[in-house]
C-alpha cells in the first residue's frame, strides 16, 4: 500500500509542478522542430538531385543531338549544330533559307 501511495504522490507532484510541464512542453516542441527540419533536409536533397538530373539530361540531349544531326561531320557554334557539308556547297537555296530565317527572327528580338 505504501508503494501505491508513493506513486500517487509522484503523479500528483508532477501534475502540480510548473517546471515539469515546461520540460514536457519543450520536449514536444523540440521533437516537432526536429521532424520538420528532417523533412526540409530530405526535401532539399531531393530538389538538388532533381536539378542535377535535369542538367545532366539537358547536356546529354545537346551532346547527342549534335552527334546525330548532319552526316557525321558536324561542328558546334554557340550551342547550335550545323553540318559542314551544308555550308561548304554555298548553294542559293541554303543561303536563301538562312536569310529568310534571320529576317523572320530579327524583329522578334
Amino acid at each position: 500500500m505504501k508503494g501505491n501511495n508513493r506513486m500517487e504522490d509522484a503523479i500528483r507532484f508532477r501534475l502540480e509542478s510548473d517546471s515539469w510541464e515546461s520540460r514536457i512542453a519543450s520536449g514536444v516542441v523540440a521533437e516537432i522542430t526536429g521532424r520538420r527540419e528532417r523533412l526540409l533536409l530530405r526535401g532539399s536533397f531531393v530538389s538538388i538531385a532533381a536539378a542535377s538530373f535535369s542538367v545532366v539530361v539537358f547536356i546529354l540531349n545537346l551532346y547527342f543531338t549534335g552527334i546525330t544531326s548532319g552526316s557525321g561531320n558536324s561542328e558546334t557554334l554557340y550551342g547550335y549544330t550545323y553540318s559542314v557539308e551544308e555550308l561548304s556547297y554555298g548553294s542559293d537555296d541554303v543561303t536563301a533559307e538562312i536569310s529568310g530565317l534571320i529576317n523572320e527572327a530579327y524583329p522578334m528580338r
